[in-house]
């Protein structure tokens, strides 16, 4: 059979059918490894490996043994292009000791969540990837100092979103919106943060007194290097579940156009809040647009 139909064969088989080939011969092997794997989605968990293929509709499997797991995964993450790929708590372990691997080639990958995790980790990670993500995702576990090493990699810098859950109280998110001034970063490059504290936001104005467009309680404006674009800083909602002493404050940035007036502003906020934070809305903490925004 011609070199370039094994080729088209290989790229419709299931995962379990590429293995198989992959072990009848040398030469099997190398095509097999030669075509990459399309994954919709792909899902590490602690001793659980799950995803969507373009092939295979839905894979799910547990694994008993930690070696067979991490051998899965590393075929996996060497040969796969994915959409969406997620690394969830319980497998940061694991996960170090398969990058220990040798990675010859970057991994692409459009969204990509990682966490939470210890932020060595973190960068460990980003670094196997391509640097072109549309999204990320992390959580900090308040880390001291985890936005300032974030900030530096060339994937955060330019990806169109980026979303980081639990950021410490001293972390300053005026260095967003200045790596997105010193990049000329494009309008409608998104990040959105959660924290326990406003300490940042109500800091933002003296960061940024000469740049000052607009400022009120929620929204903050500013200008830019850039005479078309503006940044927006919004403190969109903040819940407190007084029995456990828990706060939680959601934050948004966003490059926008200079001409985007003030009624133009998104207000429907919930749904984005809600697929950050779930269980805040669970616990009955939902978003009213009443609410109050006084720290």
């Amino acid at each position: 059979m011609p070199v370039d139909i094994k080729l088209e064969c290989i790229g419709k088989m299931k995962l379990k059918e590429r293995l198989s080939l992959r072990c009848t011969a040398k030469a099997e092997k190398s095509l097999v490894d030669s075509k990459k794997m399309h994954f919709i989605k792909c899902t590490f968990h602690r001793n659980w490996i799950e995803f969507i293929s373009k092939n295979e509709y839905f894979f799910a499997k547990k694994f008993e043994d930690q070696k067979a797991w991490l051998n899965l995964m590393q075929y996996i993450l060497k040969f796969g292009v994915f959409d969406k790929i997620f690394f969830r708590d319980g497998v940061e372990e694991l996960v170090n000791t398969c990058f220990l691997g040798n990675f010859s080639q970057l991994i692409p990958a459009k969204n990509i969540e990682i966490g939470p995790f210890n932020l060595a980790t973190v960068i460990n990670i980003l670094q196997k990837f391509k640097d072109d993500a549309e999204s990320i995702s992390l959580d900090s576990c308040r880390q001291e100092e985890f936005l300032d090493a974030i900030l530096q990699h060339s994937h955060v810098q330019n990806a169109n979103y980026c979303q980081i859950k639990s950021l410490a109280e001293t972390d300053d998110i005026q260095k967003i919106a200045q790596m997105w001034i010193d990049n000329d970063s494009k309008i409608g490059t998104t990040f959105h943060i959660t924290s326990v504290s406003n300490y940042s936001f109500y800091l933002l104005p003296t960061h940024f007194a000469d740049r000052i467009v607009s400022q009120t309680e929620k929204r903050i404006r500013i200008r830019t290097n850039n005479p078309d674009k503006h940044i927006l800083l919004e403190q969109e909602h903040q819940g407190v579940f007084l029995f456990l002493v828990l706060v939680c404050r959601f934050h948004r940035l966003m490059v926008i156009s200079a001409d985007v007036k003030e009624s133009e502003y998104d207000e429907n906020n919930e749904e984005r809040m809600r697929k950050m934070e779930p269980e805040w809305f669970d616990w009955g903490l939902g978003y009213s647009s009443d609410e109050e925004y006084d720290d």
